[in-house]
């Protein structure tokens, strides 16, 4: 059976949540949904959808834990305030590891991209999707919003 699931996280920075820095960062968003793609080989609907260890929960801290990192050096960095909508689309190999496709944002912010490219880098181990029993590449995309002020 198909895992299908989509989860909306919002979360609301204030000063009294970082007792050492204020941080300008008003707000960051976690959406999780399964993607399309073209790609040969790596697949969308499979018998189980890859995992990541600890499920969607664990997803999400470690979203939470690396999203509030990357937004503070943002602040620092002095990058322009305003909403950024990010797209990071990876694959999840047949051996658990991930790779990155696709970073994309609106409006563009080169500097928030690599970021969040190379923080889900640093993810544990998937646990990869199956098909037919067997281990196949897997194609997700990871809608993030951060808002600096």
């Amino acid at each position: 059976m198909k895992l299908l699931f989509s989860s909306f996280f919002l979360i609301y920075f204030s000063p009294s949540l970082f007792s050492q820095t204020e941080v300008p960062v008003k707000e960051i968003t976690v959406s999780t949904t399964p993607a399309d793609t073209n790609e040969v080989n790596t697949f969308l609907k499979v018998e189980v959808e890859a995992g990541y260890p600890g499920g969607d929960e664990g997803w999400k801290k470690f979203l939470i834990r690396g999203l509030i990192k990357v937004s503070n050096e943002a602040a620092k960095n002095k990058e322009p305030a305003g909403k950024y909508n990010l797209i990071v689309a990876f694959i999840v190999e047949k051996d658990g590891t991930i790779s990155i496709n696709s970073v994309t944002s609106n409006p563009v912010n080169k500097y928030l991209e690599t970021k969040c490219a190379y923080f889900i880098l640093q993810c544990k181990t998937w646990k990869p999707a199956t098909l037919n029993d067997k281990p196949v590449k897997a194609y997700r995309k990871q809608p993030i919003t951060i808002v600096i002020e």
